[in-house]
């Protein structure tokens, strides 16, 4: 990606997730982060990573609310980024955030235990 894309997308992604924090009237909304933006090297086209908390029937619905709010988040964004032309925004649903708290816990659960067995260990070597 070129120096002029990466600071497109990193100004649409700071757009978009204040949009969704400050301007849209849905609730739901508010459960979704946006993670990064990937904008083509015509800066037409944008793919906006989101991910959502909560259940996977909760996760469709708050999508299906994004997407149903496009036309006035890409409006909003014209507002707030200096483009030329404001690229289409294709939003897809994110699971690296679900993925990364997997992997921490089963990091965890590893750690825990290993201190266990290292404790039991220790009173082995005592007696």
């Amino acid at each position: 990606m070129r120096i002029r894309q990466k600071k497109v997308a990193e100004s649409i992604k700071k757009a978009v997730a204040d949009i969704f924090l400050r301007d849209l009237n849905d609730p739901r909304i508010r459960l979704a982060t946006v993670n990064r933006v990937e904008i083509s090297g015509d800066l037409q086209n944008a793919k906006v990573f989101v991910s959502i908390l909560g259940e996977p029937a909760e996760q469709r619905t708050v999508f299906r609310g994004i997407e149903s709010a496009s036309g006035f988040i890409r409006n909003e964004l014209a507002n707030r980024v200096s483009l030329r032309f404001v690229p289409n925004l294709n939003f897809i649903l994110d699971h690296s955030t679900e993925k990364a708290m997997e992997i921490t816990n089963l990091i965890d659960e590893i750690s825990a235990e290993r201190r266990e067995r290292e404790g039991e260990d220790e009173d082995k070597d005592e007696v």
